[in-house]
């Protein structure tokens, strides 16, 4: 599934948007020639961590190639 993201000076806004929902709402949208305001996305799964461990969803990140992906956070969980 192709997803595209809203960008503003070069940081993801929103949420990812289908390919097909962008058909809709730009008319002549080429995904081989996004607009300046969009941006590829990628969906990165979640890390498996030990269970002493929580992965929360940290956001979208713009990587170097011009793609934003998924980032995750790990962190320990706190001692009761």
């Amino acid at each position: 599934m192709l997803l595209f993201i809203q960008v503003e000076n070069g940081t993801p806004k929103e949420h990812p948007i289908t390919l097909e929902n962008l058909a809709h709402a730009v008319p002549n949208f080429d995904p081989s020639r996004p607009p300046s305001w969009l941006a590829p996305f990628e969906r990165v799964e979640a890390p498996t961590a030990p269970s002493y461990m929580i992965v929360e969803h940290a956001g979208y990140t713009m990587c170097e190639d011009g793609v934003v992906r998924d980032s995750w956070s790990i962190t320990e969980q706190p001692e009761p």
